[in-house]
């Protein structure tokens, strides 16, 4: 007995003992003294009851379970009887409605929540694949019936494509994909877009002299690509499963990992985010994007020069044609930029994805165009803004 609560049996995973900070792992719980009946509840994830099955033919009435100092719910209105029998079928039993913000917090899909170990393991039968093929965390997840069946089929379906070992391989990136299944597109298309438009403006501004500038050309496209990936991984949703994240970080880390990745990541039914931990999320990601964009400063810099006398050993007389900036001042002008303009652009445009992407559940194609299209005005105005605010520190003439 726990709490003013007595359990009559307590199982854990694997034979194990469920220990205090047990967090992760599906247990089983016979519970009782409840004044209705006694319930079969599995799946205790940390912060609530995740998975609800084996009701004596009546639904959960607002059954509240004290876990340490959580109050943990499964709402009835939430979760279907199941006879006697073990007939009868579940409903969505996390207690909450979805989000982005992925599986056992309510399914960024739409989809009703998390589904059971059993029906993710006949998804993964009817792809020819087994629980042991799949990375050691989405093993959890399917166990514990964290995942959503579109997240399971998003996995699948691109794990079978040409770039499946990113989901394979890469975690952070699995993370983020599970979270927002549009994630990879929305790498690409800005990737295309923002390097894209800016060969364009190289072209239009240098001419003819393109070839004799072509160090400036490369050093911006290699600088211009790891930003621009910066601008969609740094904002993206990255905890597709709450309950399986550690306790046992620093304090500082744990309080970094409770901020939303953007302003408007969608609340879910475990990982719900206050207006300040909204507003501390932008000062975080404001504070990695000047320093990405300080760093790429000097590094683009210094790759110019590296190129520039690398290009003089084979042509001693050869002279750039348009004066170098000072490495500090336009670093710092770039990390400014970015801190402040870049950040709240690329907040807002995340902020408009995540609406568009529930208003257009089944219009994938639609939704594609607008992401484009949105990213594609997005950079625009943001080369706008980005040759006034130079200016304005002086660090670009007029005639630069």
């Amino acid at each position: 007995g726990r709490d003013g609560i007595c359990w009559d049996m307590v199982s854990g995973y694997e034979g194990g003992i469920v220990a205090e900070d047990f967090v992760g792992m599906t247990v089983g719980l016979r519970l009782k003294n409840f004044g209705c009946m006694k319930r079969r509840i599995t799946g205790l994830d940390g912060m609530g009851f995740v998975g609800v099955s084996g009701f004596g033919g009546r639904a959960v009435g607002g059954v509240r379970v004290c876990r340490g100092h959580r109050i943990c719910r499964v709402r009835s209105e939430n979760v279907e009887a199941v006879s006697d029998s073990g007939g009868g079928s579940l409903g969505n039993v996390n207690g909450g409605g979805g989000s982005d913000g992925g599986g056992d917090g309510g399914g960024g899909d739409g989809d009703g929540g998390p589904a059971s170990p059993e029906v993710l393991k006949g998804i993964l039968v009817e792809a020819g694949r087994r629980v042991q093929s799949l990375p050691p965390d989405l093993i959890l997840a399917v166990e514990g019936g964290l995942m959503t069946a579109a997240q399971l089929q998003a996995y699948l379906r691109f794990d079978a494509g040409a770039f499946g070992f990113l989901v394979r391989a890469v975690k952070p990136f699995r993370d983020r994909f599970l979270c927002d299944e549009q994630f990879f597109f929305k790498l690409l298309a800005q990737e295309l877009i923002g390097n894209g438009t800016s060969l364009a403006g190289e072209f239009i501004e240098r001419g003819k002299d393109i070839v004799d500038e072509i160090e400036y050309v490369v050093s911006d496209l290699v600088i211009g690509t790891v930003v621009e990936a910066a601008f969609v991984w740094l904002l993206a949703a990255r905890v597709p499963f709450p309950s399986l994240q550690s306790l046992s970080v620093p304090p500082w880390k744990k309080l970094l990992e409770s901020l939303p990745a953007s302003f408007f990541e969608a609340n879910t039914a475990q990982r719900s985010y206050s207006l300040m931990q909204r507003v501390a999320s932008v000062v975080w990601v404001s504070a990695q994007y000047m320093a990405m964009g300080f760093g790429c400063g000097i590094v683009g810099t210094v790759l110019v020069f590296g190129m520039l006398e690398a290009r003089k050993v084979f042509q001693p007389e050869y002279e750039p044609l348009r004066r170098m900036p000072e490495v500090i001042p336009n670093s710092l002008g770039w990390g400014l930029f970015m801190a402040s303009s870049s950040n709240l652009r690329f907040q807002l445009v995340e902020g408009i994805e995540l609406g568009l992407a529930h208003l257009l559940k089944s219009q994938d194609t639609a939704l594609k165009a607008l992401i484009i299209l949105i990213r594609f005005a997005n950079n625009l105005y943001g080369g706008v803004q980005f040759v006034q605010f130079f200016r304005a520190l002086g660090l670009q003439d007029v005639a630069d």
